[in-house]
Parts: C-alpha cells; structure tokens; sequence
C-alpha cells in the first residue's frame, strides 16, 4: 500500500514539475488571432456611400382636424404645393352646425331682452339687479356663439404652414378621425 502511494505521489511530481514553456506552448495553440497589421498602401475609394435611412424635414405639420365629421369636400392631393392657411378639406357635422344655429338664435333673443330691460331700467320699471341679469345673459350668448362659430369653422381643415401635402389619410365620405394630412416643408 505505502509502494501505491509513494507511486502516485511522483506521479503527482512529475506532472507539477512540467517546463514552464510547455504550458505556455500549448495555451497559445489554443488562442485565435483577431487583429491582423499591414503596411499602408495607395489605392481608389468610392466617391459616394450607400446608407439607409429616413429623411425628415425640419418643418413639418400632421394635420388633425379640430372637430370630427364626415369628408364632403377634398381640394387637394399628396404631392400639391399648398400655402399656409389653404383650405384642404370640408367637413360636415350636423351636431356643430346645429349648436351654431342654436347659439345664434340664443344670441338674437338675449339682445332683443337686454334692449328691452336696458329701456324699462332707464324708466326705472325694473331694479339694477334685473337689468344685470339681462346683460349677463347677453354676454353668455354672445360667448356661446362665438364658441359655436369657432367650432363650426372648425370643419374647414386648412394647412397651418406652407409646403407640400405628404400624406392625404382621409377620403370623401369618411369620418375624419386623427391625422388627416401631412405637410411638409422641403426648403
């Protein structure tokens, strides 16, 4: 049993006494040369570069109409040269021309009522008080009309800057809902 330990142990020497060089030579066997050096020379290169990509213009504009409606009118295309404020497309909306229509009755009515009260206040057959509700009813309806106008003109889509129309989402006969159009300003 002592000759089998005494064996192994100078086995076990002998491998851990192995020449530094040996190991080393058998590492770098192993290793994989990635950089290549070689002298400079002369020669042609390409005058241009192919690259992939997207080009955006500095100036650009996605359309949203400012209320929703149906197309009844489409005045240009993708491609056509527009000024800013050009009109682009027509919508209609029955519910925004209705509260037009309504706030413009309103806005009749509250005038004909502060004429009234402005009258018997000079009189003196109705209180300050009276007469105050009269024009705070009348500064009410003009506000609501203007609102009304303001929405209805919203129906009109025009271009907010000048440039060419990139994009055209919408069609006669749809329901204008997100970006209606693009502009874009190729200068």
């Amino acid at each position: 049993m002592k000759t089998i330990l005494i064996s192994l142990f100078l086995v076990f020497l002998l491998i851990g006494c192995q020449p530094e060089d040996d190991y080393q030579q058998e590492n770098q066997k192993q290793e994989v040369l990635l950089v290549e050096a070689i002298s400079a020379s002369t020669g042609e290169i390409a005058h241009y570069l192919d690259l992939t990509g997207t080009l955006e213009s500095i100036s650009q504009a996605n359309v949203i109409p400012q209320t929703s409606g149906t197309v009844i009118e489409l005045y240009i295309r993708e491609g056509d040269r527009v000024e800013k404020d050009t009109p682009l497309a027509k919508l209609h909306n029955p519910t925004v021309n209705a509260s037009a229509e309504r706030a413009g009755i309103e806005l009749n009515r509250a005038n004909r009522e502060f004429k009234k009260a402005s009258q018997l206040h000079k009189q003196g057959a109705i209180s300050k008080r009276e007469y105050q509700e009269s024009l705070t009813t009348l500064k009410t309806a003009k506000s609501s009309y203007q609102e009304a106008q303001k929405s209805k003109s919203g129906t009109l889509v025009k271009s907010p800057i000048a440039g060419v129309v990139a994009t055209v989402n919408i069609r006669l006969g749809e329901q204008a809902t997100g970006q209606a159009f693009q502009i874009v300003d190729p200068d």
